[in-house]
């Protein structure tokens, strides 16, 4: 900065480092500053996203990743996963979240990480059953089931089905 004062890269470049850092409640104010200048930018509209995460500003954050899905041609699993865990720590529906997870998984497919997180929040909201179907669609498109219905079984066990936990524990020791 001190050599080119008036570069207007500089707000940018300061936000990145400082989030880079850690110090995502200072990078906020600097990346905000550049997107509301090139608000086309879906790289620097996702670090200000990453930022408002990092500084638990969670309603700017999720509006920052559904922009970034929104302008992006491709979406990522990790912005579709940022944008779930921001909405569970502002308090959102479980039907919200999980709507946001579907669209991502319609839109890029079955991705496990994807696809827990959602069985993840079916668990949450008491729908045991939902969670584990979830789950069995990973089964399903794997030539290997035993994770999968191992995991099937951990979601019944914390969902305190205890006789249906434990036949999948014994499918998965049988597959």
């Amino acid at each position: 900065e001190k050599l080119a004062p008036a570069d207007p890269t500089n707000a940018l470049r300061r936000g990145v480092i400082l989030l880079g850092r850690g110090q995502a409640v200072e990078a906020v104010p600097h990346l905000r500053k550049w997107v509301e200048k090139h608000p086309d930018g879906t790289d620097e509209r996702l670090a200000l996203a990453q930022a408002c995460m990092g500084a638990k500003q969670w309603t700017n954050a999720i509006q920052e990743f559904s922009t970034v899905l929104a302008s992006s041609a491709e979406a990522r699993a990790q912005v579709l996963l940022d944008r779930a865990q921001c909405q569970q720590q502002a308090g959102d529906s479980a039907t919200n979240i999980l709507k946001g997870l579907d669209e991502g998984i319609a839109r890029i497919g079955p991705i496990p990480q994807l696809v827990r997180h959602a069985a993840e929040v079916e668990l949450l909201r008491g729908a045991v059953e939902a969670a584990v179907a979830r789950i069995g669609v990973l089964a399903e498109r794997s030539e290997r089931k035993e994770r999968w219905l191992f995991e099937q079984g951990e979601l019944f066990r914390r969902g305190g089905r205890l006789e249906d936990a434990q036949r999948c524990y014994s499918n998965a020791i049988v597959v």
